[in-house]
């Protein structure tokens, strides 16, 4: 067998290797945490558990936790306005591992934004920056825009000082049919 062909089968081999490790790892952590996190998702006092690890708040007035979700390495929050729980406007408070800023966060808002956009026929811009003080410190919250012949699209996101070191806000909506400005404005606030 020549030289080649063998740097390939061992080069294969190893990442084959990697892999089926990676598919293990996976499978023992859903069998072992997959309970948790399901309860998390669908019991409102596990949801407020998870909320809480994010950051301490205020929901505001006519809103709940509609979903949450603890992996452990990440926490997922939505809350939603009460009676509608259709989609139609949400904010998403996120903790990871990850350091995040509110400039890298915006880029891969706006990335992910930029793909969705090209299948619901709107053109993204950039709407601003919007600055809001929670618990002391000053926050940049982005803003994006998708206008045209689709929806108009609004999403906003920033970082905030939460309980977790890296907390993470996003608020989405259509604009004119339901985007809570003010509701996400009185969720920030009340942060401690």
């Amino acid at each position: 067998m020549r030289r080649e062909y063998k740097i390939l089968l061992i080069v294969f081999g190893s990442l084959f290797g990697v892999f089926l490790i990676a598919i293990v790892a996976l499978v023992v952590f859903v069998a072992h945490y997959g309970p948790e996190i399901a309860k998390s998702a669908t019991d409102p006092v596990a949801a407020k558990r998870t909320a809480e690890k994010i950051a301490t708040f205020d929901l505001p007035k006519g809103y709940h936790i509609g979903s949450a979700m603890d992996l452990k390495f990440s926490q997922l929050v939505s809350i939603v306005p009460n009676g509608r729980d259709d989609g139609g406007f949400q904010i998403q408070l996120q903790a990871t591992m990850t350091p995040s800023s509110s400039d890298s966060q915006f880029a891969g808002t706006r990335a992910g934004l930029g793909l969705v956009s090209k299948f619901v026929h709107c053109d993204l811009k950039d709407g601003g920056t919007d600055d809001i003080v929670v618990r002391g410190v000053t926050v940049k919250l982005n803003v994006l825009q998708c206008t045209g012949t689709g929806p108009h699209m609004r999403v906003e996101t920033g970082t905030f000082p939460g309980n977790a070191p890296n907390a993470t806000v996003s608020a989405m909506g259509i604009e004119g049919e339901g985007f809570d400005e003010k509701a996400l404005r009185e969720l920030l606030r009340s942060v401690r």
